[in-house]
């Protein structure tokens, strides 16, 4: 990260985006923790429908 501070994410935009369903979302050189990290709190909280893109052997290890 570029920055230390905490990002918050007011909770009228989470409670809207989960009215939605979730979306699909690329993420693209997904071989790093941060973005799988993220993209499985959005996937708990019913926000996105994830496809990575990069190395599926590395995606792999991340995501079991």
């Amino acid at each position: 990260m570029l920055s230390r501070k905490k990002i918050i994410c007011p909770e009228n935009l989470l409670k809207i985006a989960k009215t939605k369903g979730p979306i699909k979302v690329v993420i693209v050189n997904a071989g790093k923790a941060l973005p799988i990290e993220s993209a499985k709190q959005a996937v708990d909280e019913g926000l996105i429908d994830p496809i990575f893109i990069g190395d599926e052997k590395i995606i792999q290890k991340f995501i079991t």
